[in-house]
């Protein structure tokens, strides 16, 4: 074995000792999924070829970047979210668990209204809610961002996936202001105030304009209450934004018509008619 190779269970030992010193969550997990990435294997073929020889320069290199807290999505380019594997870069949000919870309220909200005429996902980044809710539900999905980059990548997940959706760069509560009443808008807006800590891996490396809203973290959701023609609105919500934000939208003339809240109690997302 040359000073180059080592056995891939004694890189994994030695990464994982390195990421949990570094603070990093799952460190054995991640270590697991980096070689996974570098290797082109499965999490499964890296847990049964551990005495395989491997070259450790690419390891160590995107180790190091993972030490300097780049987000693991964006080292693999990819992430899970609903069922389905998207592609990720740092053009777009990283899908979230949470954010999973807003199509599941789409997927009832159009069952209980077959009036609708077709879904618009606003701020579409990766393209994973459009996608999931266009995997569903049998309507035509539009998906906008002002991103070009993020809307490149949108594309290439539906592509990828198998679905059509219309794609289209604009600003999207500016889009919404031509559309037709009988939309219904799904969102997973900017909802980061400019001061609210955030960890390292979203601060540093996830795109600002898909997090930041002012300085309360309320700025999109005031111009979305002020649009009109006024359709059918479902947005994910920050943690303990509930409040605020539906009493922005009821003080504007929106009804709240429902909450949907995540396994841990907490509500995420927020459902409003005209």
């Amino acid at each position: 074995m040359s000073a180059d190779e080592l056995r891939l269970s004694d890189w994994l030992f030695e990464a994982s000792a390195r990421l949990t010193r570094a603070g990093i969550d799952s460190p054995v997990i991640e270590a697991q999924l980096l070689a996974s990435g570098v290797l082109g294997w499965s999490r499964s073929e890296v847990l049964t070829r551990g005495d395989q020889r491997v070259e450790r320069a690419l390891l160590d290199a995107l180790l190091e970047r993972r030490l300097a807290r780049e987000p693991i999505a964006y080292l693999l380019g990819r992430r899970e979210f609903f069922g389905l594997m998207f592609e990720v870069s740092p053009a777009v949000l990283i899908p979230r668990p949470e954010t999973e919870f807003l199509v599941e309220a789409a997927v009832q909200w159009v069952r209980k209204d077959p009036s609708l005429a077709r879904i618009v996902d606003v701020g579409t980044g990766s393209g994973c809610i459009a996608v999931s809710v266009a995997h569903r539900l049998p309507l035509p999905v539009v998906a906008i961002d002002v991103s070009a980059a993020a809307l490149a990548v949108a594309r290439r997940n539906a592509e990828a996936l198998g679905v059509t959706i219309e794609f289209v760069e604009a600003d999207g509560i500016a889009w919404l202001e031509s559309a037709l009443p009988t939309d219904l808008v799904v969102t997973n807006p900017p909802y980061v105030g400019f001061s609210d800590p955030l960890e390292p891996e979203i601060r540093d490396y996830e795109p600002s304009i898909a997090l930041f809203a002012g300085v309360d973290g309320l700025d999109f959701y005031r111009r979305l209450a002020r649009i009109e023609p006024r359709p059918p609105l479902l947005m994910e919500i920050g943690w303990g934004q509930d409040a605020a934000v539906a009493g922005l939208f009821e003080s504007a003339g929106w009804r709240h018509i429902e909450s949907w809240r995540d396994y841990a109690g907490i509500v995420r997302v927020l459902g409003f008619r005209p």
